[in-house]
């Protein structure tokens, strides 16, 4: 938009000095780049809002992938944990196979 604006003053002036425009088109002339320098500032507002929520989202984004990377060593622990907790109940039951097997016969004997 100031590109456009520069250009607009530029060919009011050039043509004001040539004789070429009328009052009332420079004035209407005048009312759009008014409306123009208007809506710049307005865009100037929102892009900088929208820059402001872009950086909140960004370090939003950050702690969730920190948060997910602790729950994924969470995960590998209780994993860890069930793996030895089935081995260990595994062993437990071998265990007491055999141990009722070796009271059965003794009881034979």
């Amino acid at each position: 938009l100031t590109g456009e604006l520069h250009l607009l003053t530029s060919y009011i002036n050039s043509n004001v000095a040539n004789g070429l425009t009328s009052s009332n088109q420079v004035k209407s002339l005048s009312r759009h780049i008014a409306k123009q320098g208007v809506l710049l500032d307005c865009a100037t507002e929102q892009n900088e809002i929208l820059t402001e929520r872009v950086g909140r989202l960004q370090v939003n984004e950050r702690r969730l992938c920190d948060e997910v990377q602790y729950l994924r060593r969470v995960i590998d622990v209780i994993r860890d944990n069930y793996v030895q907790a089935k081995s260990i109940l595994v062993d437990v039951a071998v265990d007491a196979i055999v141990l009722n097997k070796t009271s059965h016969y003794q009881h034979i004997s």
